[in-house]
């Protein structure tokens, strides 16, 4: 099945692809302490990006980086940037902000707007805690319908 979460490239630490799944949302909601809508408004203002602590910075990249590098933390990342870049590591941080927000507007967002609506209905799996679609080449065909206006809702 093809990949409903497309990535942006980005030169961090090295060259790498920030891609916000399910697993990367699972992470930000524990990093920010607030639902994912509230985060989604959040990471798409560019002013309220620039105004984030560090940290949370670095935790927003790691989340999107998890897909490449499971084991990655904000701590690393920080290590990472400090001996590509040296002093000008935080500058370079800054430089990634708009990336950031670019990511954050692909179909995954999308994806979740409409689940969080009602517009989309399934159910979390009850073991992971996760919103599980079925693996079927028909399921990015109904996506791509409701995207078109084809459909007012589905449910899965």
């Amino acid at each position: 099945m093809p990949d409903l979460i497309p990535s942006i490239l980005i030169d961090a630490d090295k060259p790498r692809s920030l891609r916000f799944g399910a697993g990367a949302v699972v992470r930000l909601e524990r990093a920010y302490n607030k639902p994912i809508t509230q985060i989604l408004q959040d990471l798409q203002d560019q002013a309220r990006l620039k105004q984030m602590r560090v940290g949370l910075l670095l935790e927003i990249l790691v989340a999107g980086f998890q897909h490449e590098d499971k084991g990655l933390t904000a701590e690393e990342l920080a290590d990472s940037l400090a001996n590509r870049y040296g002093r000008e590591w935080l500058p370079q941080l800054a430089t990634m902000v708009p990336q950031i927000g670019q990511a954050v507007s692909v179909s995954a967002w999308w994806i979740y707007d409409r689940i969080h609506n009602g517009t989309i209905h399934v159910s979390k799996d009850p073991e992971t805690g996760m919103f599980l679609f079925p693996e079927k080449p028909t399921t990015l065909e109904k996506f791509k319908d409701l995207k078109a206006g084809k459909l007012q809702n589905l449910r899965f």
